[in-house]
Order: C-alpha cells, then structure tokens, then sequence
C-alpha cells in the first residue's frame, strides 16, 4: 500500500534533462545520415547534378522539420498519438515511393540520352 502512494507522488521528468538526452540522442545520430545522404543520392542520381538533388533534398528536409512537428503535435494533441504516428509512417512511405519513381524517371532519362548520343 505504502508503495503504490510513493509511486502515485513520483515527480515527473527534468524536462531540461529530457530535451539534453533527446539532443545528444539526435546530435548521435543525424552524423550517419548525413554522411549517407550524398552517397545514396550519388548512387541514384549520378555525380553530374548532385548539388541540385543535395539542395532539394535539403529543402525538404528542412520544410518538414519547420511544418511536421508542429502540425504532428497539433494532430497528436486533438486525436492522440497513434493517429500521428500512422500519418508519419503514411508519410515516410510516400516519400520512400516517390523517391523510387524518381528513380526511375532519371533512368529512363538517361537511357533516352545514350540512345540520342547513338544515332
């Protein structure tokens, strides 16, 4: 009985502990990614116009770090955690199909290059 009344008055988290352990967390492992980002685009894209897939890469990145939080919390605070987790993930794969069909485009584009380059 006297353990469930201790466990009832715990004190919630630091929050400046929290945001430092989310930071160091973040700042651990955005280094990979980074590090990734020009190799898979290279890899996909070709080195010719990698600046310009790099800066829209960027961009986006950016814009959904300005717009996703907030509107995902906002979500996440009027119809609870598990709509916005599904909205994410929903999210996360579009861009992962989006990503393929560009892939595919840019191919194609180079095949139609090669065979112009023949004639």
């Amino acid at each position: 009985m006297k353990e469930d009344h201790e466990r009832r008055e715990r004190k919630p988290a630091n929050p400046s502990a929290c945001r430092c352990e989310l930071g160091k967390n973040a700042g651990c492992s955005i280094g990979p990614i980074i590090a990734l980002v020009s190799v898979v685009l290279s890899d996909l894209f070709g080195t010719k116009d990698l600046a310009m897939y790099h800066g829209c890469s960027r961009t986006g990145v950016g814009l959904g770090n300005l717009l996703g939080i907030p509107l995902l919390s906002l979500l996440a605070e009027k119809q609870g955690f598990t709509v916005a987790l599904i909205l994410s993930g929903a999210l996360v794969s579009f861009s992962t199909v989006f990503l393929i069909i560009l892939e595919f485009l840019h191919r194609r584009k180079q095949r139609a290059e090669v065979q112009e380059s023949r004639c």
